[in-house]
């Protein structure tokens, strides 16, 4: 008898398609700077006044950029609330964005 060939291996399981993070909430973003210096004071300012204010880094277009956001707020309407709140007190306009 001749010797069978190795049966041929299983095909590669297939990636798990890359799917977005889940969305926990709102936050109101009021600013992206490319510097953590320029974020931090905004930040400041904004705990400062009682809001949960954070930065988060992101890497757009091979820069990072540092997002201000305060939140999360379950709700796109209590984030809703959150903006005009801002708004009111800085003159600032935010935008809603999902926290994830």
């Amino acid at each position: 008898t001749e010797p069978r060939p190795a049966p041929a291996p299983a095909p590669a399981p297939r990636p798990a398609e890359a799917r977005p993070p889940a969305v926990t909430g709102w936050a109101v973003q009021l600013g992206s700077f490319g510097s953590d210096t320029n974020a931090r004071k905004l930040v400041d300012k904004l705990r400062g006044a009682g809001f949960k204010a954070y930065s988060e880094a992101r890497l757009e277009q091979g820069a990072t950029v540092y997002k201000v956001r305060v939140g999360p707020a379950p709700t796109r309407t209590e984030a809703e609330r959150v903006r005009q709140r801002i708004e009111a007190k800085f003159d600032q306009r935010g935008m809603l964005v999902p926290a994830r």
